[in-house]
C-alpha cells in the first residue's frame, strides 16, 4: 500500500491527513490507528459510519462471469486507449473498482502506473485481488475516499456513484477524471423481455464542476447472447435485479437467447487548475 492512503479515522476525528505505514500484515497511522491488511488483498479503510457494504457474492460472481465472457470488452478497450494519454508512472484511483476488470486493465498497461482501487464490497475486493495480485486495494466509500489532497494523476469512475468533491479533493491540478455510463439504449434488448413497456436511460449531464470535458467518447454496439447462463449473469449484475417482478422473471428463466445493444458513454474530464 503506497503512501497516498490515509487513515480515515484522523482525518474525520481531527480534520487532518496523516499518512499511512506498512508494518507487518497491518497498516498504522502517525495517531496509533492500525488496519489489518487482509490475506484476501485488500484493507479496510471503510469509515465507522459506512453503513452499506456494497454487492454480495452472488451479484460479484454473476459480473465476473459476465465481464469474462468479452462482451464488455470494446468498452475496456477504449478505455485502454484513454488510458494511454497518462504520463508513464501515473497514480491511478479506480473508485467502484468492484471485481476489477477495469481496474486491471490499468494495471496490465505499459505505461507503469501506480493503480488503487476502491470497493464498498470487500467480495468484490477479494475478486479483484485473484484477477489483479498486483493491485494496491481498499474498502471504502466513493464518498469518502482514503487518499491524501492532490495525490492522483487520474481517477476512474466506471458504472459507480460520482462523488465529484471527492474526485476533484484526490486529483492533482491538471489530473484525468474517466467516467463511464451508460447511453440511453443500453441493455434496451434485455429491457424489451422484462418489461411490458421498455424505457430508455435518462440522458446524464456532462456538466461537473471544477472540470473540463475533453471528449465524450459513443461506444454502441449489439450482441447476441446465446447462453443462458450468461443472459441470467447479465441480469444479475443488473439494478434490475431488485426491480424486475415475477413475470419479467418467468420471461428471462424461458429465454436461451437474447439479442441486446450496448450502448456506453466514456466522458474523459480534466481538473481545472483553480479548483
Amino acid at each position: 500500500m503506497k503512501e497516498i492512503c490515509i487513515c480515515p479515522v484522523c482525518r474525520r476525528k481531527f480534520g487532518k491527513q496523516v499518512r499511512l505505514a506498512r508494518e507487518a500484515k497491518r497498516l498504522y497511522c502517525k495517531e496509533g490507528h492500525s488496519f489489518d491488511i487482509s490475506a484476501k488483498g485488500y484493507v479496510n479503510l471503510l469509515s465507522p459510519s459506512a453503513g452499506s457494504h456494497g454487492d454480495n457474492r452472488d451479484m460479484v460472481l454473476a459480473r465476473g462471469r459476465l465481464l469474462n465472457s468479452g462482451i464488455y470488452a470494446p468498452f475496456r478497450d477504449a478505455l485502454v486507449e484513454l488510458l494511454s494519454t497518462l504520463p508513464a508512472g501515473a497514480t491511478v484511483w479506480d473508485s467502484g473498482c468492484g471485481e476489477g476488470y477495469y481496474t486491471s486493465a490499468a494495471a496490465e498497461y505499459d505505461g507503469g502506473f501506480n493503480v488503487y482501487g476502491s470497493d464498498l464490497s470487500t467480495i468484490a475486493l477479494s475478486a479483484a485481488h485473484k484477477r489483479c495480485p498486483s493491485l494496491s486495494l481498499v474498502a471504502a466509500s466513493s464518498y469518502a475516499l482514503p487518499a491524501g489532497d492532490s495525490t492522483c494523476d487520474a481517477l476512474l469512475c466506471l458504472f459507480a456513484p460520482e462523488a465529484a468533491d471527492e474526485f476533484l479533493r484526490i486529483l492533482k491540478p491538471g489530473g484525468a477524471l474517466i467516467l463511464g455510463i451508460p447511453g440511453k439504449r443500453h441493455l434496451f434488448g434485455l429491457k424489451e423481455l422484462l418489461y411490458d413497456t421498455p424505457y430508455e436511460n435518462a440522458p446524464h449531464d456532462p456538466s461537473l464542476t471544477g472540470f473540463l470535458l475533453i471528449e465524450n467518447r459513443e461506444i454502441k454496439y449489439n450482441v447476441t447472447i446465446d447462453d443462458p447462463t450468461l443472459i441470467r449473469s447479465l441480469f444479475e449484475m443488473t439494478p434490475y435485479a431488485y426491480r424486475t417482478g415475477t413475470v419479467g422473471r418467468q420471461r428471462l428463466q424461458a429465454v436461451d437467447t437474447l439479442h441486446t445493444e450496448l450502448h456506453f458513454h466514456l466522458l474523459h474530464y480534466q481538473k481545472t487548475p483553480n479548483s
